[in-house]
């Protein structure tokens, strides 16, 4: 009898673990692809697509998140949101690619790591951007939300950034 007992608790065992498994993957696989996917619509919007990206800004990013740029400023989402929308229309030649995408799933709570490669054109300027990535989600009943992103740089794209604003503020400096 004891061991058809032990035998029953480790077959509930075995089962509420794979189902944990389970539940743990399908929430892996949707924080990856809430990233992935702001990032096509990113995409398709700078190529001029009929796309909202300011709902998709809505959509994956909390209202109250956070962004910490690879320059080293903290910002709310508002001023980053400002950024991307400007980019419509400005951005010429966009292609973005999110690699080495990894995340963990802690309950409600989800870090996703990546590098996102971005090339466009700004101005004239051929940029091409190497980023270190992390965002960090939480649940929500609409599904999940970035509540903090943290971007570093390679030295190439701060270069890229630092020589494009020199050459904007030559004119300024000139009169």
């Amino acid at each position: 009898m004891r061991t058809i007992m032990f035998v029953l608790l480790l077959a509930i065992a075995a089962s509420s673990c794979s189902e944990q498994n389970a539940k743990s993957g399908e929430d892996k696989a949707a924080v990856e692809k809430t990233i992935t996917q702001f990032h096509r619509v990113l995409e398709a919007a700078y190529q001029g697509k009929n796309v909202d990206l300011s709902a998709a800004i809505e959509k994956t990013f909390d209202h109250e998140a956070r962004y910490v740029t690879y320059w080293g400023v903290e910002e709310p989402i508002d001023t980053t949101r400002q950024r991307m929308l400007y980019g419509v229309g400005n951005v010429e030649n966009y292609m973005n690619s999110v690699e080495n995408i990894e995340s963990r799933v802690y309950g409600a709570g989800a870090v996703v790591s990546c590098i996102v490669r971005q090339e466009y054109t700004l101005q004239g300027h051929q940029i091409d951007e190497f980023l270190p990535t992390t965002y960090v989600l939480e649940k929500k009943d609409d599904g999940w939300r970035v509540v903090f992103t943290h971007r570093s740089a390679d030295f190439q794209t701060i270069n890229q950034q630092l020589e494009l604003t020199r050459q904007k503020n030559e004119p300024e400096a000139a009169q």
